[in-house]
């Protein structure tokens, strides 16, 4: 597990991560547009990485760090396993649309953590719609097994039905919702 706390750090390590690298590890990281910029353009880098954890990260709103992280542009084709609990800056419509669109370009991913990102009725039909925005065909992320979406205040009955819908369509290995 690396350790940088702040943008300027992860920014600087980014560029100098191995392409052999598997498991990427930034817990708690502060990430402003440019480091997430950055941490794009490494992860592009590491066809191998199989797991991503940025649990409790701080993703910058304002300059969109989660939108500019989670680009339709990178696609996590190895990716296992993705952390992002309690990470802040993901809640926004931009933010919440980008990482939909992201997650249906994981075809190997078997969970996703996304709990306590305080998505609310909003976040989650942006998630929602983002999954189902793209062009790819049903059962995109068919090896999704795990979905954890507590503490996100998902209570409107528009948001539960369209976020039921994208799942529908898109995990149809989906065996543990949270």
């Amino acid at each position: 597990i690396l350790s940088p706390k702040n943008s300027e750090e992860v920014a600087a390590l980014a560029p100098g991560l191995p392409p052999s690298l598997a498991a990427l590890a930034l817990p708690k990281a502060a990430l402003d547009a440019p480091a997430a910029d950055a941490l794009r353009a490494a992860i592009a880098n590491l066809p191998g990485l199989t797991s991503l954890n940025l649990a409790g990260a701080a993703l910058a709103e304002p300059g969109g760090a989660a939108a500019m992280l989670f680009s339709p542009q990178l696609a996590p084709f190895a990716l296992v396993r993705l952390d992002l609990s309690d990470a802040s800056g993901c809640a926004s419509a931009a933010a919440a649309s980008a990482l939909g669109g992201w997650l249906v370009r994981a075809p190997h991913l078997r969970e996703a953590r996304l709990s306590g990102l305080g998505l609310g009725h909003v976040g989650a039909q942006q998630l929602a719609a983002g999954m189902l925005a793209t062009a790819l065909p049903a059962g995109s992320l068919a090896a999704l097994q795990c979905l954890e979406l507590g503490a996100n205040s998902i209570a409107s009955p528009g948001a539960a039905a369209a976020l039921g819908a994208a799942l529908a369509r898109c995990c149809p290995a989906l065996t543990r919702l949270d």
